[in-house]
């Protein structure tokens, strides 16, 4: 009925590829400016060991991996060139 309706109304929002790139990090920088320099120096390595990991359990078992456009890399970098904003 209507509960089911509003959960589902409040659920995530899909976003256009490379738009959210450069808010979340300004994001995580904001709220991580605060914290020790060790924290966030292990948080970052942590999660590139992580992605890289990952990155390699999925090509030894055949999956093409495209990590720098699944990121949106590319259009954020064409963007930038362009001067104007990620389409």
């Amino acid at each position: 009925g209507g509960r089911d309706h509003q959960r589902r109304d409040l659920g995530h929002q899909p976003v256009a590829d490379g738009q959210q790139v450069l808010p979340t990090w300004l994001f995580f920088t904001y709220l991580l400016h605060s914290f020790p320099a060790g924290l966030v120096i292990y948080w970052t390595w942590n999660n590139i060991l992580s992605v890289a990991q990952q990155w390699y359990i999925m090509r030894r078992h055949g999956v093409e991996v495209n990590l720098l456009e699944n990121m949106g890399i590319p259009k954020l970098i064409g963007a930038i060139r362009k001067g104007g904003p990620a389409e």
